[in-house]
């Protein structure tokens, strides 16, 4: 019942709404439809094509150097063409027969530690509609902090197979271009989230840790095994009702991901947990990382840059 009332008030609403784009409109096809109810499908098709991204603000507690530091965590989910022949975003019509539906996340995670900031944005784009591949196309990681700063892009190719490129200020990591073979990447399982559920890894799978993960820890990227598992959330950490938790439980990492979101249509993500041993220089602690999601607004952000906008940060509890 409440799926069909979500279902009845997002098809009632999208009528104030044409097409869905990051910065122009354009048409799309229906979300991937692998194993979804009807009502499932236009729920979501209806909230993601309305002409505005989703925009949520988390309050983080990051776990760096041994200590919990207080930062913002942000995810924007947005639809978008996408060119798959080079892979980026369409802005030619002329190029459409080129171009797919993706949803794209952007993740950015910022904190202070001591006197410096770090600053981080991942984004990850996965096919919205029918493609040749469910995986997601693309990933890109950039790393600031004051010392220096990182970036990694991972391109698909056929195959489950990733073509890398790692950029890195320190010497140990420097600059790499190298192909990974990867049935999963962590990043994209948001948007496996977002999308269809149902689809997320479970039992034994070999995965590719997040691009964040491997660069704070000075990791090399590279598929290892991690076990997926999915149920109930039993926690009081997060509020909310019907919610689910989804874990990948890393034995070589001493690591587990945690994330909770809602057991409906658009399944929004409640928070997230990253659990691990810090290294023996930093104490060797069982440490975790915890986001708490607080704001999520729809907003057309590409098209409020001016000064009388900065007021919108506080809709997300954002310094003007």
């Amino acid at each position: 019942m409440k799926l069909f009332l979500l279902s009845l008030f997002l098809i009632l609403s999208s009528s104030l709404f044409t097409g869905f784009t990051s910065c122009e409109t354009h048409s799309h096809s229906s979300l991937s439809t692998t194993d979804r109810s009807d009502i499932e499908e236009n729920a979501l098709d209806d909230y993601w094509y309305q002409g505005k991204a989703e925009i949520s603000r988390f309050e983080l507690q990051q776990a760096r150097y041994g200590e919990i530091h207080k930062g913002d965590v942000i995810m924007v989910f947005v639809t978008e063409d996408f060119r798959t022949d080079i892979q980026v975003k369409l802005d030619n019509e002329a190029n459409k027969e080129k171009a797919i539906n993706v949803l794209k996340l952007n993740l950015v995670r910022e904190f202070p530690t001591g006197i410096y900031d770090y600053s981080s944005m991942t984004s990850v784009f996965t096919p919205a509609g029918d493609y040749k591949t469910d995986r997601c196309l693309k990933v890109t990681n950039s790393v600031q902090e004051w010392c220096g700063h990182v970036f990694t892009q991972l391109n698909w190719k056929e195959g489950k197979k990733y073509e890398v490129k790692s950029f890195s200020y320190f010497e140990a990591d420097g600059d790499k271009n190298f192909e990974l073979k990867a049935p999963y990447l962590e990043d994209e399982i948001w948007n496996i989230i977002r999308i269809h559920p149902k689809n997320l890894p479970l039992g034994r799978v070999e995965i590719v840790s997040s691009t964040l993960f491997s660069r704070l820890g000075h990791r090399s990227l590279r598929a290892t095994e991690a076990d997926g598992l999915l149920d109930f959330y039993k926690g009081d950490e997060f509020e909310g009702e019907e919610l689910m938790e989804y874990q990948l439980i890393y034995a070589e990492h001493n690591r587990t991901l945690k994330i909770v979101y809602e057991n409906v249509a658009p399944y929004k993500i409640q928070g997230f947990q990253e659990i691990y041993r810090a290294p023996v220089w930093a104490g060797g602690e069982i440490l975790t990382t915890t986001a708490k999601r607080t704001h999520t607004v729809l907003s057309d952000y590409w098209n409020k840059h001016s000064l009388k906008d900065r007021a919108l940060r506080k809709e997300l509890g954002l310094k003007e």
